[in-house]
């Protein structure tokens, strides 16, 4: 995710404009083996990575290599079990019902773009969530009837767009920030979620 700060800071200032809505508890209270017994317990396909560091700051604790859930991943997206348990309840209560509503059919593959990396915020030192293994970036879901892109499809007026934009909305209650095309060219072609502390709409 590259968000530069002046814009991220300017986000953050107006998230109560676009309001996220009431947020899904946080997982925090699954840790470590009792979050990983959590995730396979809903059925989610993933390998336990155990506890990463790359020297550098960057890390994630309990981490996991999630293949999917309901749907397959496109390849395995390593990220923090307790990111992986929002995820998981994202993708039952929200993308699959808005492929049903809108594209006739289930989701069954999703394309990430990136999960856990080692990236500071664009223009400034902090780490960035995906850093710690917080953070998902997604630019397709694919049903039997064809791949939806956020890149080619979020504008779209008719059953694509609506099923993405609906897919950004649900977001909005199960993660801190929810970032999409409309919040600057850098998400032009996915969206960006994340279960860290700050709390951002962007609809």
């Amino acid at each position: 995710m590259r968000v530069p700060v002046r814009a991220l800071f300017a986000l953050i200032l107006t998230a109560g404009i676009a309001g996220c809505g009431e947020r899904a508890p946080r997982q925090d209270s699954f840790s470590g083996q009792a979050c990983l017994s959590a995730l396979a317990s809903r059925g989610v396909r993933f390998e336990s990575r155990g506890d990463l560091s790359d020297g550098s700051g960057c890390g994630v604790g309990t981490a996991v290599a999630m293949r999917g859930s309901v749907a397959d991943f496109d390849r395995p997206a390593t990220m923090s079990c307790q990111t992986a348990l929002a995820v998981d309840d994202f993708e039952r209560n929200v993308v699959q019902p808005a492929a049903a509503r809108y594209l006739g059919g289930p989701v069954t593959r999703i394309r990430v773009l990136s999960a856990y990396r080692c990236t500071r915020v664009n223009g400034s030192g902090r780490l960035s969530e995906h850093a710690r293994g917080h953070a998902i970036d997604i630019a397709a879901f694919t049903t039997r009837q064809g791949t939806v892109s956020v890149k080619d499809d979020w504008r779209d007026p008719g059953p694509r767009g609506q099923f993405l934009r609906a897919v950004a909305r649900g977001a909005c209650g199960r993660f801190g920030v929810v970032l999409t095309p409309n919040t600057n060219r850098d998400h032009h072609d996915h969206f960006h979620f994340d279960t860290g502390a700050s709390s951002l709409c962007s609809l």
